[in-house]
């Protein structure tokens, strides 16, 4: 009995212009002047509007393309790159100060590196790199989410963790309300 062999379904024209923003995403990167998807989205032949509402990133069908053609891993290394991008900085030190000890000083600092010291009239301005701290927080919470580490609940602890959800959710309820209406009677009073 011969095997059946599948037959790869042409792609439609939605999915090769889906199919086309990847590439232009990932030729983007290579040629060093990074897109993003909305740039792509239109590069790939849909209409401005269409690109910058974000809804080709909603669809099913991109979702599974993407899925398909980006690995976990693939983004994962792309956000380790990212949190090891340094942001420079400046400082001035004392003119007489040797560039030497001014290097030393700087470099003594886990992350910092020394980049050059240029002499003012009064000081050197000292340029050196730090690690992003906001680069670092956004790529590692972007990590968490495509490792799923966070959920939507939230853990109560105190006098509040003996009572059932309902009642969490009415005293919740019931000081909001209180916040809301004193918002309200201060903005009619000013008026």
């Amino acid at each position: 009995m011969a095997k059946k062999t599948k037959t790869k379904k042409p792609l439609g024209r939605v999915a090769l212009k889906q199919k086309e923003i990847l590439v232009n995403l990932r030729k983007s990167r290579e040629d060093g002047k990074p897109m993003n998807t909305t740039e792509a989205a239109e590069a790939a032949g849909y209409s401005p509007s269409y690109a910058r509402s974000g809804q080709i990133k909603n669809t099913q069908s991109f979702q599974e393309l993407m899925a398909e053609r980006i690995s976990q891993e693939d983004i994962i290394t792309a956000e380790k790159r990212q949190m090891n991008s340094p942001h420079l900085k400046y400082d001035y030190f004392p003119k007489d100060m040797a560039d030497s000890d001014i290097e030393i000083l700087i470099n003594s600092n886990e992350g910092y590196i020394f980049k050059t010291a240029h002499e003012t009239d009064s000081s050197k301005r000292v340029y050196y790199s730090v690690p992003d701290s906001v680069a670092i927080g956004k790529a590692l919470d972007r990590i968490h989410k495509i490792n799923k580490d966070y959920d939507n609940t939230i853990t109560i602890k105190g006098k509040l963790d003996r009572l059932s959800d309902e009642e969490v959710e009415g005293r919740i309820s019931g000081i909001l309300s209180g916040v809301i209406g004193a918002f309200a009677g201060a903005g009619k009073k000013e008026e």
